[in-house]
């Protein structure tokens, strides 16, 4: 948890041929908020970061974050993305995803969503190991 835009970023930067998007929580990007900097510095053309925002850590039982006292549209705009985006609706946000996929440049969309989540939401039953392999093999075109 918290470095899904680090992964990210080390995708980008080794492979621009690919596009890399990344989709992240208000309870992740806090725990790491200076991988904002981090992207920022390297600022590959090729990522897309979505910020998923619904002031909870949902994934591990639904405690308050305090994402509504952070402006993350100004941070990643001062840390050096090319844009800075808040999102207002579904259409908006496919409008700027195909806009990205057009014009490229390191991007963070900031997207306001619900609490909560599904009650019968399943938990991974894949090893740590095994998903390192199978993204090791995707990203390697083997899977």
């Amino acid at each position: 948890m918290g470095c899904v835009s680090s992964l990210g970023v080390g995708l980008a930067k080794s492979r621009k041929e690919i596009d890399v998007v990344v989709i992240d929580g208000d309870g992740s990007l806090l725990m790491r908020m200076g991988s904002l900097a981090t992207n920022g510095y390297y600022r590959p053309e090729n990522m897309l970061h979505i910020l998923l925002d619904n002031e909870t850590h949902d994934s591990t039982g639904g405690q308050s974050t305090v994402s509504h006292n952070v402006n993350f549209i100004a941070i990643a705009a001062a840390c050096g993305y090319e844009k800075s985006i808040y999102i207002h609706s579904l259409r908006e946000l496919e409008e700027h995803i195909q806009l990205w996929k057009k014009t490229k440049g390191l991007t963070f969309l900031y997207v306001k969503i619900a609490k909560g989540s599904s009650p019968n939401l399943g938990r991974p039953k894949v090893r740590p190991y095994e998903v390192k392999n199978r993204l090791r093999n995707f990203i390697n075109n083997e899977g």
